[in-house]
Order: structure tokens, then sequence, then C-alpha cells
């Protein structure tokens, strides 16, 4: 059977809660505190904001399903990344990827680009101009990614996890 891309449902919410949550874990735990992470996660991703990224227009929810599965996910929103205000000015009209997670056994299937490219198709849809996304300054990898995918490194900014304050880049993209 095939993954599917789809919209997030409402009845998707507790899957998806458990695979932000998982994907999450396995992504930052390493580097953070049991506790910051939970903090991180109880603030970030709850029903709540789930519900209304499905209900808002302005929002953009992804999954990818196999077998009835989530696998992979892609939350998007109007920007609101920390800019400075000479670029807040130029990418008023920006949406920003917030999230974007793949579980480690469905990693390096491709998933995660089918689910940018859904996004950009779906925001070049939208006639939106311009889109940025945050990468922690430690994930080269993904940074590479994002670089492949025509994003380029155009400011940095200091996350809250817990109690705990990361570097991330803000990555742009003009579409």
């Amino acid at each position: 059977m095939t993954v599917t891309i789809r919209n997030v449902r409402p009845g998707d919410i507790p899957a998806l809660i458990d695979l932000a949550t998982e994907t999450f874990l396995d992504s930052f735990g390493d580097y953070h505190t049991a506790e910051n992470c939970r903090a991180f996660i109880a603030q970030s991703h709850t029903t709540e904001i789930y519900r209304r990224a499905i209900i808002d227009p302005a929002q953009y929810l992804l999954a990818a399903e196999k077998e009835g599965q989530l696998l992979a996910y892609l939350y998007a929103k109007p920007a609101m990344l920390p800019l400075s205000p000479k670029l807040e000015n130029d990418l008023k009209d920006a949406h920003e990827l917030s999230k974007i997670y793949t579980r480690r056994p469905a990693q390096s299937q491709g998933l995660g680009l089918r689910l940018i490219q859904n996004w950009e198709g779906w925001a070049a849809a939208q006639n939106i101009g311009h889109l940025v996304l945050g990468v922690w300054s430690e994930n080269e990898a993904a940074q590479r990614f994002y670089i492949r995918q025509g994003y380029s490194k155009i400011s940095q900014y200091k996350l809250t996890v817990g109690d705990v304050q990361d570097i991330d880049y803000i990555y742009f993209k003009a579409l």
C-alpha cells in the first residue's frame, strides 16, 4: 500500500499529538532534559492548536499516512518568526513552516519532500509570495535539505525549549 498525503482531520488529532510527541523526543530528547521536552510539547502540540489549524483557512496541516498510521506531518501558518523590522516589512505576507517531522522508520523515503512540495503548491495557489521556516542551528541535515529545496538562511533567533534557549536559523524562499 502506498503512502497518502492528506489534510489532517479532527479525528486524527490524538494520533497527531502522539506522532508529534514521538518525533520531537526522537529529534531532541538527547539534547534536552525530559522536563524541558515535556514543557515544549505541552505548549506547542495541543488539541486546540491542531483543531484551529484544521478549521483556519490561513493554516495548513498535512499528514502522510500508510495503512491507517500517521508517519509524518507538516504544520504551517502565517509567519510569526521574530524577524528584524526590515525583514518583517519585506516578508509581511510570509507563510511559516512551523513543524515537519517523520517517524524514524519512515525517514529517507521522501515524505518530507512530498509534504514540503504540497505546502509550497498550496501557498502558491493562495498567492503567498514568501515562505519562512526555523531550523535548529545544530541540525545540519535539515539545513542541507532546505537549501536543496531552494531556501536560504536570512537570520537567526532564540527558541525556548523549557528553560533552555536554542539558536534557530531562519530560512527563506520566494515563490
